[in-house]
């Protein structure tokens, strides 16, 4: 069976309220109790804010592609009549949105919403095709019509949402009283309707208080005496002002030594007719205390600490804050209405709400009787472990198997019978042209175009992974990233995924987006079309890859990425390196700032996946060092590179003389450094450590590949005036890859030099062509090389020279490392193993 479960109570104003946390609590117990069931929750795209935190919060239990985002037009609160056509556009699309998911039941978390917030309620408005489960919490606007309903805007949005809650086909009660009420007055089948219950947040229950800080919490708000509290909202319905009189009513001698609180965020003005009511009859200012907004945590510490709860509202859907008072050791006492009996189950702690001296009576037993209080609280700890969330999803759970039962062949698939996605935007269409009132602008309907495109499509297109290569689309500036992205594209080209098609992509700093269908058939060598590079649509279970390294455009696209993660995208990026934070004295102010940039971009996506372990060791450390809260609990994976030029989509060509110049390479024994002309590469050190092997008479050629980087001016300077420049010094800046292979096999001995490395990819190039390694003793080149290279420590060029003549003397007795033991991935087996951690991330 597929359980599809509106969201939309932990998305509104609901979320910092009661439904909200029921919302929440029970879908995790519903998740946590499935069995055999696909549950998918879907949002609204109008509460941006709160999608990454419920993503969070089901990152470990649901798959992310099971967490859906509907778009819809805004504003649409039902009391501004401007907004009439977006709000029945919006139903009508969020039903159209419902059925595209075919699911075997929609659980609908709050129906009574929207009065000025952009949440979207309806029931069978676009479609009955649909089986719809609503929660009951109570029916108390419709049964104190005067207190709630008195606007008769608010009455006609309350009428309409009654309506919609008769149509539902089922209905999950939060307590035995709802049930009943929605049973008589709501005229609910009473076969169709199961009472569920509720319970106290699980995690608040275990918090622990010690005594600094209950009495740290009670200063806070002016507590200073034993006290009689109560908890929950100001409405008319919680009886304040006879629980205000019943407390004035108390013998002096127990009012001087105690202290009544009101614990909850409460409007200004109910405050202040509060306090004006409590000084009418007798009350002195600090004998009533209004706490205000307080956070869950002390809240508890006041239930933990109370002498006495008090709840005397004569009205409840069920009653949470007596459950939540009882659950902490509280003596609760409380109405003999409504629900509130079948949560304490116990006579003797009711009273008549409507009877001060039965509530002034109550409170003064409590208060100067042990052993009753003392019942109270044995009792309320005894009762409150009937309520959990393990037992109320269960019963939720079994009640939707129990009512909306499938085919054994379908269970945990869509029905066989299903709409295209196509069919379903043709009767939308329809239905929004049939509206009896018209849009108030032309911008009403291109918003109402738009948030149809962005929900609603075909179950038949396939996932897709998006590849982003913007720099090698705009330039292939032939770095060592570039020959990785040119290679990892070659191969996923011919690479076949098994539910995802791979789209390269492409992005500006000032455009979105968009399919590099001209770079590809340009590449692959087929007919270009201009259409190709259109601007892309990503769904839910699509996933993103930052494959490029663009410093500049990644930043820039922040809001897409940040967007299309609340549609349920996975966005990942590779990490080459983290020179410029590791090593920033040799980059500029300019670079690592923008390097700050692209990185805080990688850690709020969903992971990276680095090019060596080394590097995801140095990621995982600044994340821990940088970032605070990461709502979507980022991962870090890596993999490692290819070797084989002749799958990277190489350059080709010989520049004029190159065969004299490998005959001159062949001639003596050739040391081979590769990688761009810039500080971290020591190249000074390697000219400098020839120079003194020259001297010493050591006959050995000096091979640089590399174009010139920043910050290397001198040096630079000096090699094109070198005295051994094209003797036994050479300096190859562009070459192309056809011929650095053939520079490959005409030397002897790669040096690798670097202070600082993402992974060394000439490393494993130098062992395919079996050259010797010599190498910096850095962790990168550890990780890679193994024992196949000889390590060498110190930044002086006599350490490096002392280096190369040591190696020279242990090859010549056949005893230096070599690399032919090493162990190397073609840049098809690099390219699977990236694809296999992208799906392990995901």
């Amino acid at each position: 069976m597929r359980i599809v479960i509106d969201m939309q109570g932990v998305q509104s104003g609901s979320r910092y309220r009661g439904i909200g946390r029921y919302t929440l609590s029970l879908t995790q117990g519903i998740i946590k109790a499935n069995t055999n069931h696909e549950i998918i929750l879907v949002l609204n795209s109008l509460f941006p804010d709160s999608i990454d935190w419920i993503r969070s919060i089901f990152h470990d239990t649901l798959p992310q592609q099971n967490i859906r985002v509907w778009t819809s037009p805004s504003p649409i609160g039902f009391l501004d009549e401007n907004n009439s056509w977006r709000r029945q556009s919006a139903e009508l699309l969020r039903e159209a949105y419902l059925l595209s998911l075919y699911p075997d039941v929609v659980l609908i978390s709050t129906l009574f919403e929207g009065t000025d917030e952009n949440i979207v309620t309806s029931v069978a408005k676009f479609t009955n095709k649909l089986k719809i489960a609503v929660i009951v919490y109570d029916l108390i606007p419709f049964l104190n019509r005067e207190s709630y309903l008195g606007n008769p805007q608010v009455e006609r949005w309350y009428m309409e949402k009654l309506a919609y809650l008769k149509k539902a086909d089922a209905w999950l009660a939060i307590s035995e009283s709802s049930k009943q009420e929605a049973i008589e007055h709501a005229q609910i089948p009473a076969d169709r309707i199961c009472n569920i219950s509720t319970a106290a947040d699980e995690k608040l229950l275990l918090l622990n208080f010690t005594p600094s800080e209950i009495i740290e919490t009670q200063n806070k708000i002016g507590v200073t005496r034993p006290f009689v509290m109560y908890c929950s909202a100001s409405d008319p319905r919680k009886n304040h002002l006879r629980l205000i009189a019943a407390y004035s009513a108390l013998p002096k001698h127990i009012r001087d030594t105690h202290q009544l609180v009101f614990v909850g965020g409460m409007p200004h003005d109910h405050i202040e007719a509060f306090k004006k009511y409590a000084t009418k009859v007798g009350l002195s200012e600090n004998e009533l205390v209004i706490s205000g907004y307080l956070d869950d945590k002390s809240i508890y510490a006041l239930y933990h600490s109370c002498k006495c709860f008090v709840f005397p509202s004569w009205h409840e859907g069920f009653g949470l804050p007596v459950l939540e008072a009882m659950s902490c050791g509280a003596p609760v006492i409380a109405s003999n209405c409504s629900s509130i009996p079948e949560v304490i189950e116990n006579p003797e702690a009711l009273f008549d709400p409507f009877s001060e001296s039965a509530i002034s009576e109550k409170i003064c037993q409590v208060l100067i009787d042990d052993d009753f209080r003392q019942r109270l609280i044995c009792h309320g700890l005894r009762q409150s472990k009937k309520f959990s969330w393990e037992i109320i999803s269960k019963r939720a759970l079994s009640t939707l198997e129990r009512l909306f039962v499938v085919p054994q062949n379908n269970v945990g698939s869509p029905p066989r019978n299903k709409y295209s996605g196509n069919k379903i935007v043709d009767e939308l269409i329809d239905a929004i042209s049939n509206l009896l009132i018209a849009p108030s602008a032309h911008s009403d309907l291109t918003e109402v175009a738009k948030a149809i495109d962005a929900s609603i499509w075909d179950d038949s297109r396939p996932m897709k992974l998006f590849v982003d290569i913007s720099e090698l689309v705009q330039r292939d500036s032939k770095t060592g990233i570039q020959r990785v992205v040119r290679s990892i594209v070659n191969a996923l080209l011919v690479l076949e995924l098994k539910d995802y098609t791979v789209e390269f992509v492409y992005a500006t700093t000032v455009s979105s987006y968009r399919k590099a269908g001209n770079y590809i058939s340009n590449l692959k060598g087929e007919m270009i079309a201009a259409e190709d590079d259109q601007i892309i649509v990503p769904r839910a279970g699509d996933i993103f890859l930052g494959l490029d390294l663009q410093i500049d455009i990644i930043p820039a696209q922040a809001l897409f990425f940040e967007k299309i993660k609340r549609l349920g995208v996975s966005v990942y990026f590779i990490v080459y390196d983290l020179l410029p934070i590791s090593f920033n004295k040799y980059f500029s102010s300019n670079v690592i700032e923008h390097y700050r940039r692209w990185l805080d971009v990688v850690a709020n996506s969903h992971g990276a996946i680095c090019i060596s372990k080394s590097v995801a060791d140095e990621l995982s450390e600044w994340i821990y060092r940088n970032k605070q809260i990461n709502y979507n609990a980022f991962s870090i994976r890596w993999f490692h590179l290819g070797a084989d030029i002749e799958s990277s989509a190489p350059s080709l060509g010989l520049p004029v003389g190159a065969k004299d110049l490998l005959d001159a390479l062949l001639k003596r024994k050739s040391f081979l450094s590769v990688g761009t002309l810039e500080p971290r590469k020591c190249h000074a050190q390697i000219l400098a450590a020839f120079e003194l092997t020259w001297e010493q008479g050591i006959d050995a050629n000096l091979v640089l590949v590399g174009k010139q980087g920043w910050l290397v001016d001198e040096l630079v300077n000096k090699l094109r005036l070198h005295p051994e420049i094209n003797k036994r010094l050479f300096w190859l800046e562009d070459i192309s890859d056809e011929f650095l292979e053939q520079v490959y096999y005409a030397c002897t001995c790669l040096i690798a030099a670097s202070e600082g490395e993402g992974f060394g990819l000439p490393l494993i190039e130098a062992a395919k062509h079996k050259l010797s390694i010599i190498a910096r003793n850095i962790p990168v080149f550890r990780e890679v090389a193994g024992d196949h290279a000889y390590y060498f420590n110190g930044f002086e060029p006599q350490a490096l020279a002392d280096a190369i003549s040591t190696w020279l003397d242990l090859n010549a007795e056949g005893h230096a490392p070599q690399s032919t033991g090493m162990s190397w991935l073609t840049w098809q087996q690099s390219t699977e193993q990236l694809i296999d951690r992208i799906l392990l991330l995901k």
